[in-house]
């Protein structure tokens, strides 16, 4: 399909659809609004606006939770626009990454690379290289490897810092405080989250500022410091009630834990009853936590209704693949029955406990040996790559000298025509010679030229650069093919016209004509054009 541009009209509706696209909290709206703009692009037959209007379907189906429909349509995009537009398709392709990483982090690794490798070459895609780096953070954090998810974050910190990407600094400086705190490095963790928050003060980002004092409130309370931890969660829940944003669990959970450590049972219960209510996602990782310690309180005083509450947490845990909460829930179980005197079921429990233990042991043995397959074959194919480019560098250089060895006879011959040609301006035109000779001479030049060496070197060096112009530009002649190549040569007009023994404004007609086709302006750089192909 042809790169074209339609009408203004057009353009504008379809940026005007795009954006109208709320990606974040009406997504399914934004499929149908995407949708729209995809049809409006196909009447066109517009290939920029349909690889666009993909990508926009693609991030609204995974915001919808729709996730094989927006790989389906990531698929669709991503090769049109790396065809079209480079710089867009980088971001689309660091998107489709993000979204594998849920699933399967392996996937996701080598795109966020390439991406980054790809993205940092340029200063206009500083932001995309940024983003990658939080998406190869993200990669190895799923893959269990937090020195390597702390390592990219504070790579993409540095360079967000230094274009003052705000928005990939908040997440970074969360990330940072969260690895370090899973590390038990909670002095690092707590100097982050300070960070951020004196950061996000200062840009007025509440909503930020709220989920940092929970991150710092959960880390205070792994270091024992409880008032501290109390006093962050209650910022916390300060911040979501002037925002008007649903009370977060895990503050109402750190509010629990603290009154339980304390020996105010009553109060925890309290606040963790509070929690359950404030969530109606039963999946929710700090429902699950908030579940565990309420049983754990029941445990000594009821333990038939921690039962209950171990029972229903069980196959919610399952159901998340969390394997450490399946864990401590089979190990809480255990006890449970143990108390309750049921030994056989306590022992079952025990054993499953164990059982689960082994297979986090085996899970993290199986992801280190992932990584480690992963990282191979990045550099292999890295080192495919740079084998490629060297050779490719070589064949351009074999090409150049093989161009100006061209130049260099075609001038010599030219200088051997002129004498030869005054050598039979003496013969008499009488002579049956003397006009065979003359235009044999006018010919010298060109028909000394081995095109057919020519045109495997070029093949060689640039395989796709005549294929990609054909399918561009149908309606080009043989002559403007041979011209499109010698300009992408960096030849000029003269050195061409000697090649092919005609006037130099001949080669302009037919750089005239090629511009034509192509449907290059006036400002357009014809070389640059046939180099982007």
């Amino acid at each position: 399909m042809e790169a074209r541009i339609p009408p203004q009209a057009i353009v504008d509706e379809f940026t005007r659809l795009s954006d109208s696209i709320n990606i974040e909290s009406d997504p399914r709206g934004g499929i149908v609004v995407a949708r729209h703009a995809l049809e409006l692009a196909q009447t066109q037959e517009w290939a920029w606006g349909i690889a666009s209007a993909h990508a926009a379907i693609a991030v609204c189906c995974a915001n919808a939770g729709e996730l094989m429909d927006a790989r389906k349509h990531y698929e669709i995009a991503i090769p049109e626009l790396e065809r079209l537009d480079h710089r867009k398709s980088l971001r689309v392709k660091n998107n489709y990454a993000n979204l594998l990483t849920g699933d399967e982090p392996e996937l996701a690794l080598p795109i966020h690379r390439s991406v980054y490798q790809e993205a940092s070459a340029d200063n206009a895609t500083a932001h995309t290289a940024a983003s990658a780096l939080l998406g190869l953070g993200n990669d190895y954090d799923r893959l269990g490897d937090t020195d390597r998810f702390i390592e990219f974050n504070f790579q993409a910190l540095e360079l967000a810092k230094a274009n003052h990407f705000s928005e990939i600094i908040s997440v970074a400086k969360v990330n940072l405080a969260e690895g370090f705190a899973t590390q038990g490095d909670f002095e690092s963790s707590v100097q982050q989250c300070l960070e951020a928050i004196a950061f996000e003060s200062s840009l007025g980002n509440l909503r930020t500022i709220a989920i940092m004092k929970m991150i710092l409130g959960n880390v205070y309370l792994k270091m024992g410091l409880l008032e501290a931890a109390i006093e962050a969660a209650r910022e916390c829940l300060n911040g979501t009630e002037l925002l008007g944003m649903e009370r977060p669990v895990e503050a109402l959970r750190i509010l629990g834990d603290v009154a339980a450590l304390q020996g105010k049972e009553e109060e925890a219960l309290g606040w963790y009853e509070e929690a359950n209510k404030g969530s109606s996602i039963p999946a929710n990782p700090s429902k699950q936590k908030t579940m565990l310690s309420q049983a754990k309180i029941f445990l000594k005083r009821d333990p038939a209704k921690a039962l209950h509450i171990l029972m229903q947490l069980l196959p919610l845990t399952q159901s998340t693949g969390d394997k450490q909460n399946e864990a401590t829930t089979h190990h809480a179980l255990s006890e449970c029955f143990g108390r309750m005197g049921q030994t056989s079921d306590a022992l079952k429990q025990f054993k499953l406990y164990h059982e689960v233990c082994d297979r986090i042991m085996s899970d993290k043995t199986r992801r280190q040996l992932l990584v480690f397959r992963v990282e191979q074959e990045m550099e292999k194919h890295e080192a495919e790559t740079k084998e490629l480019r060297v050779r490719k560098l070589h064949l351009e250089k074999e090409l150049g000298n093989t161009t100006l060895q061209l130049l260099a006879q075609t001038e010599l011959l030219s200088g051997l025509r002129a004498d030869l040609l005054q050598i039979a301006r003496k013969i008499p035109a009488t002579e049956p010679a003397a006009r065979e000779l003359r235009e044999r001479v006018k010919r010298l030049p060109c028909e000394s030229i081995d095109w057919e060496k020519f045109d495997t070197q070029f093949k060689a060096a640039h395989p796709d650069f005549v294929k990609k112009l054909m399918a561009a530009v149908p309606d080009l002649s043989p002559m403007e093919i041979r011209i499109s190549t010698l300009i992408r040569m960096n030849l000029k007009s003269e050195e061409i016209a000697r090649l092919f023994c005609v006037t130099e404004r001949a080669v302009e007609f037919h750089r005239l004509n090629i511009r034509k086709k192509m449907g290059l302006k006036t400002k357009d750089n014809l070389s640059l054009a046939l180099a982007k192909m």
